[in-house]
């Protein structure tokens, strides 16, 4: 899953939205702030909670290896 944040909407994606795909067992997070621009991913651990897995800023590429292997920097997920 991965979500986009917004202004309005930037508490309710990292509270609400964060504990309820948690609960409902979505392996991985994704959450994208396009005004830094900046990317954090969390996987589901055995216990159903998520863990801080990578995150990067600007240019900063991340990488992911599952549930596919993918490098990209923040700054190519939002457009200017």
């Amino acid at each position: 899953m991965v979500e986009v944040l917004s202004p309005s909407t930037s508490r309710y994606d990292r509270v609400l939205k964060f504990s309820r795909y948690a609960e409902a067992g979505i392996p991985q997070y994704w959450m994208v702030d396009p005004q830094k621009p900046s990317v954090e991913v969390f996987d589901l651990d055995g216990d159903g909670n998520y863990l801080p897995t990578a995150r990067a800023e600007g240019d900063e590429p991340v990488t992911v290896a599952a549930p596919l292997s993918v490098t990209v920097a923040p700054t190519a997920l939002v457009s200017s």
